[in-house]
């Protein structure tokens, strides 16, 4: 197999792996401190502030990346309530500000 040809397959591969929500979190917590303009957590409206309580079923945001165009579910307490948010992952270029 051609190697270069290997290479640029899997640069797609691990490119399309690396979907985001577009949030950034507190350090060693799980508060949003940043939602992005133009981010599918803008269009669910999640907001600073906001806790990631759980992402795709695991605890805290240890899966809020994957695949760009998987479905995720994203569960967040604000305040005293809880909400949950379906949701689309998108590449970091759609999503920055």
């Amino acid at each position: 197999m051609n190697w270069l040809v290997l290479a640029v397959f899997l640069f797609g591969y691990v490119s399309n792996l690396d979907g985001r929500v577009g949030v950034r979190v507190s350090h060693g917590s799980n508060t949003i401190n940043h939602v992005y303009r133009y981010s599918p957590a803008t269009e669910i409206g999640l907001e600073v502030g906001d806790i990631i309580l759980s992402s795709d079923g695991h605890k805290g945001t240890s899966h809020m990346t994957g695949p760009c165009g998987s479905i995720i579910l994203i569960k967040i307490k604000r305040g005293k309530e809880v909400y949950n948010y379906y949701t689309e992952r998108r590449s970091w270029k759609e999503v920055s500000d």
